[in-house]
Order: structure tokens, then sequence, then C-alpha cells
């Protein structure tokens, strides 16, 4: 019962969101889209939407100046306890609709609609040649920072979603996000911002590197990517994923701020897994471990244990290059036609197009099929509690969150040794590897290591009658 209750989000106590009108938003998206065009840093059409962003919000009654740089405009009431940021640049040839006129035209709909006496609107310029814009800023900013900055880019399409949500968020933080705004917060999400900081790519980044609790509004379409990313096809923003912006943001700007602090907790959608939780997991898995090290293995505690522990990961090995090659053969065999996505990730990131987008779920049926023939050939061997706290212990020196699924492998292959299988199952998806591989984190050539592990799953499932594991 305490873990559903945990678990559960908390009633909803936010202000409710002011009323905007969306075709007024829309009809700026059309101004910045087809009027000005793309606008990269540095060019006239960049100058013209700053000076009409400026305008914009002097006539919604604000006082714009320029902060950070000669085009990024700042406007605020009051001193600043929140800070709203969305681009005005794009890239070269791409008229920048999703990214990120969406951003904009919803900031300056904001700020003719929000009753927020306590609020930072900033449109810095250059994000696309490296965040230049809002890192300076961050630097142009007095102390304190504002207790809440929130990055708006790729708004205006899919499902509206939140990453960058680093160490500075803590569990009231996270409880406090999800029920005040309609928006995911996928575990792998929380998971990278959470461990490689350093990774975010959006106008959030520079005033989280000083230690602010910030946070990017961005939309996840098809395979949780836009595949329209940087190209001159941007040019659609689609009106229900404006309107829901328009009302996170309206939340987000008048309900009472959180007094909570840094900590460990995960998110799963619109769940809170605590810190209490994720520690208590954690701690009992690696104990579920260190059980099975020293209970006698073949008449031995630890050598036995870790003979067994090397039988178990030759034959997970075996079965990675057996799926790994089966899932290569689907995915890259160029036998399926490039989608847009894959044509943008080639464009952008210089991943291969080989038909891997539509290829991953194939793929990853025959691979799995592949994995499991090769798991009941072998049969299990050794300790799944063992090799998922080894797991956990290896990537606990990196971070708490990339430790949790081994952690809670270790527990849940006591059940069955096939559910050691699940962390591998949750990054061999096929629409994490396609975010995975469009943002050139992970190649299509390189997915098939990802079932290294799923090494908890060959543990032996069967134990002899004197208490020891039976080694099949």
């Amino acid at each position: 019962m305490l873990l559903i209750l945990a678990l559960l989000p908390s009633p909803a106590q936010a202000s409710p969101a002011q009323e905007a009108d969306a075709d007024r938003a829309m009809a700026d998206v059309r101004w910045l889209v087809e009027e000005i065009g793309p606008r990269p840093a540095g060019s006239d059409e960049e100058a013209a939407a700053a000076e009409g962003v400026a305008r914009r919000l002097a006539q919604a009654g604000w006082e714009p100046r320029r902060e950070g740089c000669s085009r990024c405009v700042l406007a605020c009431r009051g001193a600043g306890e929140r800070l709203f940021l969305a681009h005005i640049d794009s890239v070269p040839e791409a008229p920048g609709a999703v990214d990120n006129a969406a951003g904009v035209a919803a900031l300056l709909e904001l700020a003719r609609t929000t009753q927020s006496q306590d609020l930072c609107l900033g449109f810095p310029t250059a994000e696309e040649t490296g965040l230049r814009g809002s890192e300076g800023m961050a630097r142009a900013w007095p102390a304190p920072l504002p207790a809440l900055v929130v990055a708006l880019d790729l708004t205006g399409q899919g499902r509206l979603s939140v990453t960058g949500l680093g160490p500075a968020w803590g569990t009231d933080d996270l409880r406090w996000l999800l029920r005040t705004a309609d928006v995911d917060s996928p575990l792998a999400y929380r998971v990278v911002s959470h461990a490689l900081p350093h990774m975010e790519r959006s106008d959030h980044r520079p005033f989280a590197d000083r230690g602010a609790r910030s946070m990017q509004l961005l939309g996840r379409g098809d395979g949780g990517v836009y595949a329209r990313y940087h190209q001159p096809t941007d040019r659609g923003v689609d009106r229900q994923a404006e309107v829901e912006l328009l009302g996170a943001l309206g939340a987000l700007a008048t309900a009472p701020l959180p007094v909570g602090r840094p900590d460990a907790a995960a998110t799963v959608g619109r769940i809170v897994v605590p810190a209490w939780l994720t520690w208590t997991v954690l701690g009992l898995g690696l104990l579920s471990g260190a059980h099975d090290l020293l209970r006698p293995c073949e008449g031995r505690p630890i050598l036995g244990a870790l003979k067994g522990l090397a039988q178990s990961l030759w034959r997970c090995l075996a079965a990675t290059t057996v799926a790994a090659l089966v899932l290569a053969g689907a995915t890259l065999a160029g036998l399926l036609a490039p989608t847009e996505a894959e044509t943008t990730a080639r464009a952008v990131m210089g991943v291969g197009t080989t038909g891997w987008w539509a290829g991953a779920a194939p793929g990853l049926l025959l691979g799995w099929a592949a994995w499991a023939l090769v798991r009941k050939r072998l049969g299990g061997r050794g300790s799944g509690p063992l090799a998922a706290s080894v797991l956990a212990g290896l990537t606990l020196w990196v971070d708490p969150l990339l430790a949790l699924p081994f952690g809670l492998a270790a527990l849940l292959t006591r059940v069955h040794p096939l559910l050691g299988a699940l962390p591998a199952l949750y990054l061999l998806w096929p629409d994490k590897l396609r975010e995975l591989a469009f943002h050139d984190l992970l190649t299509p050539w390189a997915w098939g290591a990802l079932w290294l592990l799923a090494w908890p799953a060959f543990g032996a499932r069967r134990r002899s009658a004197q208490g020891g594991l039976e080694q099949r």
C-alpha cells in the first residue's frame, strides 16, 4: 500500500491556466514562417524577427530590452522568479515553424494573457550556433538565478513532453511539475538529464550549468522525434499541440513554486518514483546479489558463484551475437525504403539510410526470437540476481537513476530469470532505438550491443535440494 501511495500523483493544486487565443498564436507562427522565413544567426531576417518580438511585447504592456546579446530580447515583470525562453533563430533554409516559431508565438501569447507578476520572457538568438544568446543571458543574469527556467524548443507538434530535468530537480519538484502541466516525462529523458546534464542542447542549459532548476518543453512525434528537424519542410504547426502548449505555459507561469531539494527521484510518464524508493530498490537489489555471492554454489561460496556468473555471461554473449546479427540483417540490408525521419537523420546527423527506421520493429521481433531460442538451447547458469547487482553496482558509479533498472532486475529475477531482460527490453524497443539513432547517440550498427544488458536473464531458474543454485 505504501508503494502504491508513493507512486500516485498528488492532487492538483495549481492555478488554472489563463485563457489564451490560439488563433493569435498561429498568426504569429505564420508571421515568422511565411513573412520572414528562415532566420539564421546574424541574418537580417533574424534581426527583423527580434524587432517584431520586441514590438509585440511592448503592445502587450511589457518593457522589452536587449539582454545577453545585441538581438536577444528580454522582458520582465517583478524580480524574475521564473524565466521562459524561446529562441528566435532557425537554421539556414529552414523556415523553422516547429523549431522554433511555435515556441516564440506561445510566449508572445503568454505575454498578452498571463496574470503572473513575477515572470521574465526571454527570446535569445543564435541558439542553433551553440546557445550563444542564452549563454550571454545567463552570464548577464544578476544573482539570484531564476527559481525556474523553461526553454521551449520543437513544440507545436507531437505529445508535449519534458526533458532537461537534471540534478537540480527532486521528488517534490517533479510532483509539482507533473500535477501542474499536462506533460509526459519519459524515464530515459530523466536518466540522461540527471546523469549527463552536459548533453542538454537547448537554451535552458546555460542556466542549468549555473545551478538553476531548468527544463525544456518539447513535442515528441512519431518515434519520439520530429521528422522535419532542421529541414526546409519545417513549415507547419499543429494547432492542437499549440493549444496544449499554451495551457501548460499558463499553469507553469502562475502555480506556486515548490521548495524542494535535489534528489534521485525518477519519472515514468506522469508517475514520480520518489528518491527513497529509488534507493530502497537499489539497496535491496545489491543485497540480493550479495546474498547469492555468499551462498554455496557448486559446493563453494564466492568462487562457485563467480564461476556460475562467468558461465552465464558467455551464454549472454552468445545470444547477444546471434540476436544482433539477426537485427542487423533485418535493419541494415537495404531492403526497406528510408523514411522521412531517416533521411533527416542522414542530413543532420550523418546517420546512414538503410531502412532501419521501418525495419526496427520486425528486426527486433526476429532478434528477440533468436535470443530466446539461444537461451532455451543453452539454459541458465549461475545467479541472475548476482549478475543484475553487478550491473547495478557498475552503473551506480555513474548515476543512481541509471542503476535503478538493474537494481529492480536483481529483485525480479528471484521470481523468474527472464524478468532480468527488462532493462534491455526497455531500450530494445522501436521508438527508443529510433530516437537514439536519430540523435546520433547509438547508430543502428550498434543496436545489438544492448542485448548485453539482458545478462541477468541467463541465471539458473531452479535450486538444488541443498539450497544452492542448480547449475544446468
